[in-house]
């Protein structure tokens, strides 16, 4: 196993501190902290559907006429598709090309010259955010061959960082079903309450009864699965900005 150096282990230790920092923009923001910690330029961030494949990727320096070549058609002579490497992926979250194949052989296939070589790109790795034995994502990052290659502390900093995006992408996607099912009348109640009003001020500037407002405020911890007011504060507001106390309910995960 490989052993993280001084300085590539302060690179992971400061991606996550990266992520408890409020964000809207899950994907993005991801994909550009490891441009500023790792000088990953160039990189896409995809999901996964329910069929283990690739979808809806979001980019960061890689032009769209290249997404779209790769999405029509380039895409099946990918060896990191993840249908290709399933025996690998029990094992590791993090290939490298030439972990999958060698590279004089990958330099005579399809996949670079038909795609990579075309656009100027040789060198990629994956890393697949897996959770309790699912696919929820994968990100990809490209280079040249001009710049340096990627290397196994590269990997084994991804190993460490991808499971901490796994439990972070799947508690983004618990979030997002537990606020399908908070109504509007609920949610501007959450709203009052992350400003810190009190239940009869919440009641005076929605014209209801202390009540009512009780009574929302119990479904509301029930379907947040939270058992006071302190606990749903400290849930909006530590849960990667996705519930920050403004119109913005919806889980970034999705592109636009």
């Amino acid at each position: 196993m490989q052993v993280l150096t001084s300085v590539d282990y302060e690179k992971v230790v400061n991606f996550m501190d990266e992520m408890t920092n409020p964000i809207t923009d899950f994907r993005t923001h991801v994909l550009k902290t490891f441009k500023d910690l790792f000088d990953y330029h160039q990189s896409n961030f995809w999901l996964a559907d329910n069929h283990t494949n690739l979808v809806d990727p979001i980019r960061l320096n890689v032009e769209q006429h290249v997404m779209n070549d790769y999405l029509n058609g380039c895409s099946q002579w990918d060896y990191h598709m993840p249908k290709h490497i399933e025996h690998k992926l029990a094992k590791q979250r993090v290939l490298r090309i030439e972990d999958i194949i060698p590279l004089k052989q990958y330099e005579s296939e399809s996949y670079y010259n038909e795609f990579m070589r075309k656009h100027g790109l040789y060198y990629q790795m994956v890393a697949y955010i897996i959770n309790r034995g699912k696919l929820l994502g994968g990100i990809a990052f490209v280079r040249s061959k001009s710049d340096k290659p990627f290397t196994l502390n590269d990997v084994a900093s991804l190993e460490i960082i991808v499971r901490y995006l796994s439990e972070s992408m799947a508690n983004l996607e618990e979030q997002a079903i537990q606020i399908e099912c908070i109504s509007e009348k609920e949610r501007e109640v959450i709203e009052l309450v992350q400003k810190g009003l009190s239940n009869k001020e919440i009641a005076q500037t929605l014209y209801i009864s202390i009540y009512t407002v009780k009574k929302h405020l119990q479904n509301i911890y029930k379907k947040l699965n939270v058992p006071n007011r302190t606990s749903l504060c400290y849930k909006l507001q530590n849960n990667n900005g996705t519930f920050l106390g403004n119109s913005n309910w919806q889980i970034n995960l999705r592109s636009e």
